[in-house]
């Protein structure tokens, strides 16, 4: 494992994991320093089971930047909290939209899928099909990354509206949208944007 203090470190350009469990504590998640992940990406596609995963003995979220990739291929990047470096977790299982093989995004799609990842959406629930390689890979080749959010604490990655997480009281919050970066929205009640 390179340590924080390693030479190594200005070498090392970055670590990307895909669908990854839930690794270590909180301790451990915060441990490393901000020159370090800056270089780790966590990717999370939509409703992905094993990156909720395991869910007990107090695991936390890998270290670095969160990359969740919604069902539509809209990437939205969430870096570690600034001041804490704690990384943000990937919001539960939604059960209230539409997702899976109900969803029309994967509709839209199934036309340009082998007969075997079809059978598998049928046979698998929606959770465990987005755990599939494809999917992480699709959704990197055709998606776009929309919004960078930042925050101080608080928030969960990957809502459909990111506007929601921060209606409740004492979060601090900064998005920019990508696509179109003169829109920076603050949304902090009593703090300035990061």
């Amino acid at each position: 494992m390179l340590q924080s203090k390693s030479p190594l470190l200005e070498h090392f350009s970055g670590m990307y994991t895909y669908g990854q469990p839930k690794i270590g504590d909180a301790k451990f998640s915060r441990i490393f320093s901000t020159q370090l992940t800056n270089k780790i990406f966590h990717h999370a596609y939509n409703n992905d089971i094993v990156t909720r995963t395991p869910s007990w003995f107090h695991y936390d979220t890998p270290p670095g930047t969160l990359v969740f990739i919604d069902s539509a291929y809209n990437i939205t990047l969430y870096p570690p909290n600034p001041y804490t470096n704690e990384p943000v977790p990937v919001r539960p299982i939604s059960f209230v939209h539409l997702s899976g093989i109900l969803n029309h995004y994967v509709i839209k799609r199934l036309s340009g899928e082998t007969w075997i990842r079809i059978i598998f959406r049928f046979a698998f629930p929606f959770c465990l099909n987005d755990h599939f390689p494809s999917e992480y890979c699709e959704g990197l080749r055709h998606g776009t990354v929309n919004w960078v959010i930042m925050a101080a604490g608080g928030i969960q990655g990957g809502y459909r509206d990111d506007k929601r997480t921060v209606n409740r009281p004492r979060k601090s919050f900064s998005a920019v949208n990508v696509q179109n970066s003169a829109s920076n929205i603050n949304m902090s009640p009593r703090e300035p944007a990061l």
